[in-house]
């Protein structure tokens, strides 16, 4: 199986585990710790797993993040309700970050995979060009077939006879 779907197979499943274990850490210092410093933790999670998964991955890390941030950090507490504009608006950010990020995070794959695939372009352009410089010049000393030199073709129109 191709390295890349294992790869995007973890991303999926820790899009799904990585904010909510996050969420359960950060939960004992839910009375001490602002929403918008859980938010950025989040942010953080977001970004991690974007940038080693795929897109989907990183929506899915987006869309769990903020459905944590909601059950556990805004009040009304374990229920999926915002009664804050604040909270809201924090939710909101944090959804709609995540999704620019993984959005920004997949562009970046795409342009890296472009960019060794020239790259690999561009090696065989220079080796191509080295190997032509090293080939030798034809060798201008040997005797003409044809016994023409210097004198025309003898075939065409003003070509003059040995």
């Amino acid at each position: 199986m191709p390295r890349y779907l294992n790869r995007d197979r973890i991303a999926l499943v820790a899009a799904l585990v990585v904010p909510l274990a996050v969420t359960v850490v950060l939960l004992p210092f839910r009375t001490s710790l602002p929403n918008t410093s859980v938010a950025l933790f989040l942010v953080v999670m977001v970004v991690a797993v974007a940038a080693s998964g795929n897109r989907l991955a990183g929506a899915l890390t987006a869309i769990s993040a903020g459905v944590w941030f909601d059950f556990f950090f805004t009040q009304p507490y374990q229920r999926f309700a915002i009664t804050k504009s604040v909270d809201l608006q924090t939710a909101v950010l944090l959804l709609v970050v995540g999704l620019a990020v993984s959005q920004l995070a997949a562009r970046a794959r795409r342009l890296e995979v472009i960019t060794i695939t020239d790259a690999g372009y561009l090696a065989q352009i220079h080796d191509t060009a080295d190997l032509a410089q090293s080939a030798k010049a034809p060798d201008t000393d040997h005797p003409d077939p044809a016994g023409t030199t210097g004198r025309g073709n003898p075939r065409q129109p003003g070509g003059r006879r040995a």
